[in-house]
């Protein structure tokens, strides 16, 4: 999967990116308790993800979802969330990043 993220990455937006990959998890009891001292039952899946980031030198962020074939470009303000949903939740974490004090760009 690296390697098709990194190509298509490469034909959309050039060279330089980073990869990052997270595996794929479910919590089949308690979620968020955990970190309140309750019961979790967490197990892997075979699913996860693979992003390739780059700064691309904007105020916006460009975004391709290979599975979907589907693209979004967004800015960072809260009037300019992505119509997609699946784009919501990277616009989701760069607004969080931003709240926290780090700087997107």
């Amino acid at each position: 999967m690296k390697e098709k993220v990194s190509k298509k990455f490469g034909e959309l937006y050039g060279s330089g990116a980073i990869l990052f990959a997270s595996p794929g998890r479910i919590n089949l009891i308690g979620e968020h308790t955990d970190y309140n001292g309750g019961f979790v039952f967490p197990g892997a899946v075979d699913k996860g993800i693979v992003a390739a980031i780059k700064i691309n030198g904007t105020d916006k962020v460009r975004a391709y979802a290979l599975d979907l074939g589907e693209s979004a470009e967004f800015g960072l303000n809260e009037a300019d969330k992505p119509a997609q949903s699946w784009a919501c939740y990277i616009f989701g974490v760069c607004r969080e990043i931003q709240k926290r004090g780090g700087k997107i760009g």
